[in-house]
């Protein structure tokens, strides 16, 4: 099905997109990984759906035999195991969603991806320049961080298991040390647990770094995107207060300007401009809808679990650095596109502020016009949403937080009281 969808979409994508822009230092990183994971436009059609396949198939490979563990830890009533693999299957299944997602939206993807190199080719004024320029250099540092982060944290986590053969070889004791197990799988047609390391090593691990990394690549995607469209809101209202310094500057030419076809002309360009970001943050907005509700969702849920585990395994130090380490990167993920929706809020909203504070007054009624529909639209800020049920911002991000804290709290009272009454 998925498939056929990317199929029968016509992409003219060469055609209207400037290749160069994408070659900048400011997106070379981002253009880089998602060629690598098969999403970007200019892939050909066989690239992508082969991609497609290979990074679906490659997640659910690994949690069907955490599905059988699950039902094995279920039979078994074991709430560690059961914890840990429900978290997994939960990790897997939304960071696939977000890549179907992705995937399907491709055309909408496309419309962000040709309205930022028109930008770049349109936008000539050197101080406006230098807007789109730091923020897209804001992006990349970002992004460049944000990848390091996940190549080490994702590395750290992956190669965990292989510590107690580690602590073993250097530091030996009489017995070997327990097995770390990042998730408790049964393979079924072989021994999961004698031949442990061989199936994690030349399986699992594999597809943990891989799957993370084209998350990761895809919230780089947004962070982009997201900076753009705060430059766009910042040029609108340097336009605003250039032109309204210029007037307050010649009071006696006051008169002159109230007819004046020239201010009339630059101030339908600036209500242009602020339509222009709006529709950007539109299009973004109708890319990752989608997505972010299945993120949103399956983080909170997926936080509490991990919290819950923390707290039935705070006797093991080993145990408790794991789980910390997997629940700090899931913050991390949350925060940083919860952080770029709430840039989007916030300069959408400067708009308004910058127009009421301006110098309109000073140009003619017949262009005042547009300032007054640039006041009333910048009134309803510009919100990216998960879905449209959750706003995605701060606010957001620290509600999971409290959210995920208190079903913690209430799951190990009644893993309590379920421990009294056995």
């Amino acid at each position: 099905m998925f498939v056929r969808i990317i199929i029968l979409n016509e992409i003219n994508f060469l055609g209207n997109m400037d290749s160069e822009i994408y070659d900048s230092e400011y997106y070379h990183e981002v253009k880089l990984l998602l060629t690598y994971f098969g999403l970007w436009p200019n892939l050909s059609r066989f690239r992508k759906v082969v991609s497609f396949i290979a990074m679906v198939a490659m997640p659910i490979s690994l949690v069907i035999p955490m599905s059988f563990g699950l039902k094995r830890a279920i039979r078994l009533k074991e709430p560690i195991q059961i914890i840990e693999d429900t978290i997994g299957i939960l990790y897997f299944l939304a960071i696939t969603t977000k890549y179907i997602c992705i995937f399907i939206f491709e055309g909408r993807m496309i419309v962000v991806y040709e309205q930022i190199a028109s930008d770049w080719k349109k936008i000539k004024d050197k101080n406006e320049l230098e807007y789109l320029h730091g923020r897209a250099k804001e992006g990349k540092i970002i992004t460049i961080l944000y990848l390091g982060y996940g190549a080490v944290g994702c590395t750290i986590f992956a190669s965990t298991p292989y510590l107690p053969l580690f602590l073993d070889l250097v530091i030996p004791l009489n017995v070997s040390r327990d097995k770390i197990y990042p998730y408790y799988a049964d393979y079924v047609i072989v021994d999961s647990e004698k031949y442990f390391y061989t199936l994690y090593t030349l399986h699992g691990i594999f597809i943990i770094i891989l799957v993370t990394m084209s998350a990761i690549s895809i919230d780089c995607l947004f962070i982009m995107m997201v900076k753009h469209s705060v430059g766009l809101f910042q040029i609108v209202c340097y336009r605003l207060k250039k032109i309204g310094e210029e007037h307050n500057e010649k009071p006696h030419e006051c008169k002159r300007l109230m007819d004046d076809k020239i201010i009339h002309t630059r101030m339908k360009e600036i209500f242009d401009s602020h339509k222009s970001s709006i529709e950007c943050v539109d299009a973004i907005q109708a890319s990752f809808d989608v997505s972010f509700l299945f993120i949103m969702t399956m983080s909170g849920v997926g936080v509490s679990l991990i919290l819950f585990d923390l707290l039935l395994n705070l006797d093991d130090l080993t145990q408790i650095l794991r789980i910390n380490s997997m629940m700090f990167g899931v913050y991390i993920a949350v925060f940083v596109i919860c952080y770029a929706a709430q840039m989007t809020l916030n300069s959408s909203e400067i708009v308004f502020n910058d127009t009421y504070c301006g110098y309109w007054y000073n140009i003619s009624p017949n262009a005042r016009k547009y300032t007054q529909m640039v006041m009333v639209r910048s009134m309803k800020p510009c919100i990216i949403t998960a879905g449209g049920l959750i706003n995605m911002n701060l606010q957001s991000f620290f509600a999971i937080l409290k959210t995920s804290v208190s079903y913690a709290t209430v799951m190990l009272s009644m893993q309590e009281e379920s421990n009294m009454q056995n």
